[in-house]
């Protein structure tokens, strides 16, 4: 790349949704047509949760978020900040020329329009082009997107419809589903007595934790995914009764996907009961899969 310079795309990009996906573009743009590289710059830890002294909920872990940057982003690379007491206490006039300008060389700069940066967030989208147009540097702003539904496309949206159980709609915002990896550990084992053994898999503490109830899932197991049904219950254990997989999973890291929310827990009368309704909760999601295959 040309002088190492960088088309810089700002932001948390937790979820990297559709307005997301904007303003990486615009970096990916500038950076196709001036021989740059494009770089999203994020941060380790969400800056509102550090200056409210507790964790903020959010749709991605970081791994799954750098990912998202590169594969749904189209990130030449990704950049992860921590967000220190430097950082935080840091001015936006610092921010900007000693970081922006100073450590990566930026050329270019696409923002949202309610970025905000610097110590207690004064800094934003015109302050930024205040410090970049003495030094010839364009930068982008990009304006709010509808989600479809009246409101603007947000990860506040997103984490309010997992946290819902509209874990569709929260998808379609993505361009992929709702999603989280992990090992699969014991149960009590009802579920292989039963003759429907599941996988268990605890939520990552770090993320929103979804509506509790029974979805629509897929379980992806060593690079082949599986459709699935899944119960996320109130203390974040999810538990995937996964079509045509008979192999021991226990210790194995697998993929999580919800898609769509089928019902709410329910106490059973009997193992009788129980066995009847995951059948049907099956059926329901074979159904469904079935209407995606022809939609």
């Amino acid at each position: 790349m040309s002088g190492g310079r960088m088309a810089v795309a700002l932001g948390f990009f937790d979820g990297v949704h559709r307005a997301h996906r904007e303003v990486l573009s615009r970096a990916r743009s500038f950076a196709g047509t001036h021989s740059m590289t494009a770089a999203a710059v994020t941060f380790d830890r969400h800056p509102a949760a550090v200056l409210a002294g507790e964790p903020e909920r959010l749709v991605q872990t970081l791994d799954d978020r750098i990912a998202a940057l590169r594969r749904d982003g189209g990130m030449d690379e990704v950049i992860v900040l921590p967000f220190t007491d430097a950082l935080r206490t840091m001015p936006w006039q610092d921010f900007a020329e000693k970081v922006l300008l100073g450590r990566f060389g930026a050329g270019f700069v696409s923002v949202g329009y309610d970025y905000r940066f610097g110590y207690r967030g004064e800094g934003d989208a015109e302050k930024l082009r205040q410090a970049m147009e003495p030094h010839g540097v364009p930068v982008c702003v990009v304006g709010r997107i509808d989600d479809g539904d009246g409101e603007a496309c947000g990860t506040r949206t997103l984490r309010r419809q997992i946290a819902e159980g509209q874990v569709r709609r929260a998808g379609e915002l993505m361009g992929r589903p709702f999603s989280f990896e992990g090992e699969v550990v014991h149960g009590k084992g009802l579920g292989h007595t039963l003759g429907f053994p599941t996988m268990n898999v605890q939520l990552p503490p770090e993320l929103v934790l979804p509506r509790p109830g029974v979805y629509v899932a897929t379980v992806t197991i060593g690079g082949t995914v599986y459709p699935a049904v899944t119960n996320v219950s109130p203390a974040g254990l999810t538990e995937s009764f996964v079509f045509s997989y008979s192999e021991d999973a226990y210790g194995k890291r697998i993929r999580v996907s919800l898609l769509d929310y089928v019902r709410p827990m329910r106490k059973f009368e009997s193992l009788g009961e129980l066995t009847a309704q995951v059948m049907s909760d099956k059926g329901t999601a074979s159904a469904w899969f079935e209407r995606e295959k022809t939609e």
